[in-house]
């Protein structure tokens, strides 16, 4: 549902906005979560290592795209906010083509590099294959990531948080599901799991491309891109992407050198931590956009907390 921001108690309005944010982010991390737990539970230990080895360096790369579409979805924010819906249409549909050009690139980047990628993490070679099997099957489904990030970002740039996160949420529970048939009835052992990840995420492109097709006529939209593209327009919404993913990657860029000091029966716990980690940056990210807001609330709360803070040393003097 498109909601206009620009009204009401900008208080209220940002913090139920930004609660479907914060439970879409842990979501987000039960993908891999759920490929550790049921590949540990019913392929092995090896697998589950070999899983876990690769845990730093999906982050790093999931990580840059989703930093990259926060940045592309802010122009589209922008020019809601102002009603510029000329605009909106030009930004919308440039990103989408550049995110298609993007998501292409990166593919080809990632499988292309993902063995001399392992070696780098000096990934051993009793658990190569299977750690090789997983990753290069979630990088080959990277076009899949970009595209879903891109259409939620679609969405919640219109000032909807939750549908995106009611289509996370199913797509989650889809995973596990395909996890289960693939792993368990299959025997496709870790492949299974990483088909499981990327076919649920193709699942939910479809779905949101039906649903943001509702909202917005594509081939008016795909049509104006030719007819609108840009380099500046793009240029400026990569800037914005660049400035996301620096940030995400200061942590995961760290877990990735941790993870080249770790033996086999270590290296799954980076998995956790990287799990854990995403989840904490993202919740501390969307109280910091309560803080930035520089809204009246906030400040009158921090005031109370130091006049009772200061008034009990004042009594205990």
């Amino acid at each position: 549902m498109v909601k206009d921001m620009t009204k009401g108690n900008p208080m209220k309005i940002i913090i139920r906005f930004c609660l479907p944010l914060m439970l879409g982010n842990l979501f987000q991390q039960f993908y891999n979560m759920a490929d550790t737990i049921i590949v540990g539970k019913f392929v092995g230990k090896t697998a589950l290592s070999a899983v876990g080895s690769v845990g730093a360096l999906n982050f790093l790369v999931i990580g840059s795209i989703i930093g990259l579409c926060t940045g592309f979805a802010i122009q589209i924010a922008q020019s809601f906010g102002a009603q510029n819906f000329k605009k909106l249409r030009k930004i919308t549909a440039n990103i989408i083509y550049t995110g298609i050009t993007t998501g292409v690139i990166l593919t080809i980047l990632a499988v292309v590099f993902t063995k001399p990628l392992l070696r780098v993490l000096n990934t051993p070679d009793d658990i190569f294959t299977d750690a090789y099997n997983y990753i290069v099957i979630v990088f080959a489904g990277i076009g899949a990531t970009m595209l879903y990030n891109i259409l939620a970002g679609i969405i919640r740039s219109l000032g909807d948080s939750k549908t995106p996160l009611y289509f996370l949420i199913f797509s989650s529970f889809l995973n596990i599901g395909l996890d289960l048939l693939f792993i368990i009835v299959f025997k496709m052992g870790v492949k299974g799991a990483s088909i499981a990840t990327v076919l649920s995420e193709l699942v939910i492109v479809i779905i949101q491309f039906q649903y943001i097709k509702k909202q917005i006529s594509f081939n008016d939209l795909l049509k104006m891109a030719w007819k609108y593209f840009t380099a500046g327009m793009i240029m400026f919404a990569v800037c914005f992407g660049v400035k996301f993913v620096l940030a995400t990657n200061l942590i995961n860029s760290n877990l990735v050198e941790l993870a080249k000091s770790l033996s086999m029966e270590e290296s799954y716990l980076i998995n956790s931590v990287s799990i854990i980690t995403q989840m904490i940056f993202g919740i501390i990210t969307y109280f910091g956009i309560l803080i930035a807001l520089k809204d009246d609330y906030v400040f009158k709360f921090i005031d109370k907390i130091k006049s009772r803070i200061f008034k009990k040393k004042e009594v205990e003097n």
